[in-house]
């Protein structure tokens, strides 16, 4: 059996610091014991999914508000996810784009076209995977020697397992938003706030500028006041890029318009009669 103290009394275990160990010092019967560990485990499983939706909005914020080096590509919209994939397999406007700024544009097209997601279900993971896989590594090196709490390790792990599939909640939470969603449990993981529910997020697709978490939503408190923040000091702009690139599409549009009519040959006046 797994030993939950060290030589000096002191806890030494992921989890149950309270149900084991102040359990036992308490005298508590083995029941009260193991039903404190389940709520413990509960709070902890919480705290991950917490984490997990934290990570969403940070990662969620940070890609919105990188806008590339590519105007013309930028200011390109398609409406369709049949529309964007046949973009991005034929358009060499796409196609000749740096690495970067195609999965920029990849990433905001969402914007545009919501539903459903324009990318493989592999893809929609690693979205998450490659920008936190970094940050965990260290966290494990760093508690490898002993500078983090486990139960500080238990809630990253806890919510970077669930994290990937974040992705998941997101356009279920779309697909709700089209009554598209028949399954009885995931409506009532959505109504309860367990996963992302569409009111919660229908704000995101209005203003751009809030509500980035897409795991159920409980970070937003946190990451509204940030990007605020962000915005105030000059890391952000004020507004959000979507709106800034709306506004240059339709002024290119304008342009467009006025050069062609420019340069449209002037039309002859009609000839009287008689001449």
């Amino acid at each position: 059996m797994v030993s939950y103290y060290t030589d000096e009394g002191v806890l030494n275990s992921p989890m149950g610091f309270f149900s084991m160990w102040i359990g036992s010092m308490l005298g508590l019967p083995t029941w009260a014991i193991a039903l404190s560990f389940a709520v413990e485990c509960f709070i902890l499983f919480a705290a991950g999914l917490f984490f997990a939706d934290l990570v969403s909005g940070i990662v969620h914020l940070t890609l919105d508000y990188e806008v590339g080096t590519n105007d013309d590509l930028r200011c390109h919209a398609e409406y369709t996810i049949k529309d964007v994939l046949r973009f991005e397999a034929e358009d060499d406007l796409f196609k000749k784009a740096k690495p970067r700024d195609q999965f920029l544009w990849n990433f905001h097209a969402h914007h545009d076209a919501p539903y459903p997601a324009s990318d493989s279900n592999f893809e929609l993971v690693m979205q998450i995977v490659r920008p936190v896989s970094l940050p965990v590594i260290g966290f494990c090196l760093i508690a490898a020697f002993g500078l983090l709490p486990m139960w500080f390790m238990t809630i990253v792990l806890t919510g970077m397992t669930i994290g990937p599939f974040m992705q998941f909640t997101h356009f279920l939470s779309h697909a709700r938003g089209r009554n598209l969603v028949s399954s009885p449990v995931i409506r009532f993981m959505q109504d309860h706030r367990i996963i992302l529910h569409p009111a919660d997020h229908k704000s995101h697709h209005v203003h751009f500028d809030r509500d980035f978490c897409i795991m159920n939503g409980w970070a937003n408190f946190i990451i509204n006041p940030l990007r605020r923040f962000l915005s105030c000091v000059g890391v952000y702009p004020k507004e959000a890029p979507t709106v800034i690139t709306r506004r240059d599409r339709e002024e290119r549009k304008g342009d467009l318009q006025r050069m062609e009519m420019n340069t449209a040959p002037a039309s002859e006046p009609p000839k009287e009669d008689g001449l």
